[in-house]
């Protein structure tokens, strides 16, 4: 009974903890875009509704230490209407101390120039540079800041940085090696484009996302190579000119589990001598993208060796631009990732001879293709009909469909039948969508339905019906 009476209270007489939960979920009810006015608004209005709502505002911590967009500059506004703003931001940045903060700094640039930061804004950042937890940075920067920035230390705190775009003009470059971070020692999640030289603690990192160009493609390898301790990496390589020459180095990451690869434009050249220099035997997931993935560009004898060395591979996600990969690549690929659990293959123009080798059959004596498959992905699909059927794609499905009871997957695990989330989608960048015919949605539908209550089971079909 107490119950229903707390749930029909006024909002003023709610317990703390669930005004405080709600002022929380509120407050950072905004997109990311709109969180820097907003936050700081909401935050403060909630203060002058009455004594109660102001008493548990001030106490609730999580109010006053969630991530915080910051507008540097106002633009056109008053200067007045500044450094209010400065004054709204350096009181709710005073009421978060002593605790660690998430900081996103945004509005360096107006039109097509850049605009100098506000002087009081950039002081009431610069004196909790020691409690940043977070530091993202997400436009181009000017020279005045980077000077701010590298007098704002120390970053004790400092566990996550993106310095994607810092460093995007050459002025710029000199700068940075006035700016360091080598002695944020908490430092483990690093966003940064290889233009940017910024001295970091490499050895204790343990996820980076590198931006790079081909001019800087032989820096890459050199820099996973201190990252000692690195679990996670993903990699986005553009084309911009021939690299200069440069030694390759075979590179080690023993702890390596995730690593993603985009190759963009022409860069796709490199694709397969990055892998050749590259060894991970603690991989798990490896993610790789390319508009190009063609017989000049995937190598199989370098793809295997390199599945030979990285032998705990679980979850493979190969992304093209409607790239002809020869289903022969595609399966050698399969056949030496015998733990596969999780596939996923987009716009890569398969075709009925690869949808046939996933094929489990009834004969003795062959061994199926990644017999531990549970889920798969293949987006992309728009050669339906032409490349591949529906009958073969319906047949390969079907005879890989597992069931929703542990005991009766495990026992069936050494014929191939562990296969419980299926994604099919027909968009492709080239050759647009198409629609998948009825008799087969029927029968995907009826699939699903044949293994009891879907509890443990996960059935998607992304089907484009335009």
């Amino acid at each position: 009974m107490s119950e229903a009476i707390e749930a029909f209270s006024p909002i003023f007489a709610l317990p703390f903890e669930l005004l405080a939960k709600i002022f929380v979920l509120g407050v950072g009810s905004h997109s990311d875009s709109e969180l820097d006015s907003y936050r700081l608004q909401d935050t403060y209005r909630v203060l002058h509704v009455c004594s109660h709502w102001r008493n548990v505002a001030i106490q609730t911590r999580q109010l006053w230490t969630g991530p915080l967009t910051v507008s540097v500059s106002l633009g056109r506004r008053s200067e007045a209407k500044e450094r209010a703003y400065a004054e709204a931001l350096q009181g709710l940045l005073a009421r978060s101390e002593p605790l660690p903060i998430s900081i996103c700094l945004r509005n360096f640039r107006s039109s097509s120039s850049f605009v100098e930061p506000n002087v009081h804004i950039m002081r009431a950042l610069a004196e909790t540079s020691s409690r940043w937890r977070s530091l993202r940075i997400r436009e181009t920067v000017p020279e005045s800041f980077i000077k701010t920035l590298a007098e704002s230390g120390p970053f004790s705190c400092l566990e996550e940085l993106d310095l994607r775009r810092v460093s995007r003009h050459a002025q710029l470059v000199k700068l940075a090696f006035a700016l360091s971070f080598s002695s944020a020692l908490r430092l483990r999640k690093l966003t940064i484009d290889l233009e940017c030289r910024v001295p970091m603690p490499w050895a204790l990192l343990s996820e980076v996302h590198i931006f790079a160009t081909s001019q800087h493609y032989g820096n890459i390898l050199g820099v996973l190579a201190q990252c000692a301790n690195l679990l996670k990496a993903s990699i986005v390589l553009s084309a911009l000119s021939e690299p200069p020459p440069f030694r390759p180095t075979d590179t080690s990451l023993n702890h390596l589990e995730s690593l993603s690869l985009t190759f963009v434009g022409e860069s796709e050249k490199f694709f397969m001598p990055f892998l050749v220099r590259l060894s991970a035997p603690a991989l798990e997931s490896l993610s790789l993208a390319c508009e190009t993935l063609e017989d000049a560009i995937w190598d199989n004898l370098s793809f295997t060796n390199f599945q030979t060395r990285s032998p705990n591979i679980t979850n493979l996600d190969i992304s093209g631009n409607s790239s002809p990969i020869p289903s022969s690549s595609l399966i050698s690929a399969l056949t030496h990732s015998p733990l596969l659990t999780h596939l996923r293959v987009n716009d890569c123009s398969i075709n009925d001879t690869f949808l046939r080798a996933l094929t489990l059959r009834e004969e003795a004596g062959s061994p199926p293709l990644v017999p531990w498959l549970y889920s798969l992905s293949l987006t992309g699909l728009a050669d339906v009909g032409i490349c591949i059927s529906e009958d073969v794609l319906k047949r390969m499905i079907e005879s890989r469909w597992g069931y929703s009871d542990s005991d009766a997957l495990m026992s069936d695990a050494r014929s191939g039948r562990c296969l419980q989330k299926v994604v099919l989608g027909g968009e492709s960048a080239i050759h647009g969508s198409f629609r998948f015919s009825e008799d087969f949605m029927n029968a995907m539908k009826n699939l699903q339905g044949s293994t009891g209550p879907p509890s443990s089971i996960e059935f998607v079909e992304e089907i484009l019906l335009r």
